[in-house]
């Protein structure tokens, strides 16, 4: 046996896992796609992650900035902090949420966890056994199929009514349940649609989860991006008295600090029937990997500001989406619909494939990125075809340059 024969005869073959699939999160391959697509023949415009620190001169409000130098100098914060967050984190998320939750908040209803994400992943991973299900919306965020998917969870889906601005089809919600549910994921303000549930939706969902015995997870990381100023966004812990609530959110959007990965689970529990989940979520949170302690130390500071970036965010976020919507719409292309989003980061915008000559928002976004560099998600990673979600956490020269290009290229595409 030659050496080459031996060294592969010898040679280890080591199976990887089946805890995740290539398509368990489109939304995080199409950010890969573009951040490391090259032989482009004009600079690239990034529009398909949500990453709000592209904003023009947006940072965290100087007391922020400020605290977190004091903490580091300080040197208090340099050890492991305890199970669900340190104290004082907690309950500052517990005041701030004071006035919203229809029951008392204390710093223990609260887990301090590695963004949205980790609180989802605590909350999924404590609720269910392998097998269980979760109903999430659809189209809805791929991120709660890739956080099941890796516990064992199966995904069942209710529908939006794409002809109702994406509103819940309830009945859909009951047809989606069975024995093995263990509860309601609900996405408010929703991303990639950004709309914004009317308090009759919430009552409707609220009176589905009673009948059906069910808690509400409710993924509320966009609330303070509320674009739509006759809208008003009303938290899912409003209804706490009713149905227990895992409320899911962060610091991410509206401090423009996803890099700071503190997010957080807010329950909200009149009966008390999320006992045993609360000791499994304690037992859980001794082996996450939780925010460093540094961090969380500032996020009190953060919540008592946040006044100081909720406008300024928002302001730039609703121009980028006007200034988008304008250009496209003084180009009259046929086979574009934009509307200005309720809330959130993105523009969800339909395509017509029969006038831009295109087969599917696949293609769409491929081709776009290749002819004219922007990068942008197609609608078929959130569950839905014919859509593709644009990031408006860029600068407005970026957000027109953009709108210019995309109309180049369907003209392009409607000649061919």
């Amino acid at each position: 046996m030659t050496q080459s024969q031996d060294d592969k005869a010898t040679a280890f073959v080591v199976q990887g896992s089946n805890r995740t699939n290539p398509e368990d999160n489109g939304v995080r391959k199409y950010v890969e796609k573009v951040s490391s697509v090259s032989g482009l023949s004009k600079p690239l415009i990034a529009l398909a992650g949500g990453d709000p620190t592209g904003l023009e001169n947006v940072y965290p409000p100087t007391v922020v900035r400020d605290k977190l130098m004091e903490v580091i100098r300080s040197s208090s914060y340099n050890s492991y902090c305890p199970s669900g967050g340190l104290s004082q984190a907690r309950a500052a998320v517990a005041r701030y949420y004071v006035n919203n939750s229809s029951v008392p908040l204390k710093a223990e209803d609260v887990f301090i966890c590695s963004g949205a994400a980790g609180a989802l992943d605590l909350v999924f991973a404590s609720l269910c056994n392998a097998g269980d299900n979760l109903l999430f919306p659809e189209p809805g965020f791929p991120l709660f199929r890739s956080i099941a998917n890796a516990l064992n969870i199966e995904c069942r889906y209710y529908q939006l009514d794409e002809t109702n601005h994406f509103g819940i089809q309830l009945d859909s919600i009951r047809k989606a349940s069975n024995e093995r549910t263990k509860a309601i994921v609900v996405n408010n303000p929703h991303n990639p649609c950004g709309h914004i549930l009317s308090t009759d939706e919430m009552i409707a969902v609220v009176n589905i989860a009673k009948e059906l015995k069910l808690p509400i997870i409710a993924d509320e990381v966009y609330e303070e991006i509320i674009l739509d100023e006759e809208s008003k966004f009303i938290s899912f812990l409003s209804f706490s008295d009713q149905v227990p609530v895992f409320k899911i959110s962060s610091i991410s959007k509206l401090y423009v600090a996803p890099g700071w990965r503190i997010g957080w689970c807010v329950i909200a529990d009149k009966f008390d029937s999320l006992y045993d989940i609360r000791a499994i979520m304690k037992r859980l949170s001794m082996r996450l990997i939780f925010p460093c302690s540094l961090t969380q130390a500032v996020l009190p500071t953060m919540l008592e500001n946040a006044s100081l970036q909720r406008q300024q965010v928002t302001q730039l976020i609703r121009q980028n989406a006007i200034a988008f919507k304008s250009i496209i719409q003084s180009a009259h292309i046929e086979g574009l619909y934009v509307s200005i989003p309720k809330a959130g980061l993105f523009l969800f915008v339909k395509m017509d494939p029969n006038r831009i000559n295109l087969p599917d928002d696949v293609v769409f976004v491929d081709k776009l990125l290749q002819e004219q560099a922007v990068g942008v998600v197609p609608g078929q990673a959130f569950g839905i075809r014919h859509y593709i979600r644009i990031a408006l956490t860029t600068s407005i020269s970026n957000m027109e340059q953009a709108a210019y290009r995309i109309i180049a290229f369907c003209k392009e595409m409607a000649i061919n």
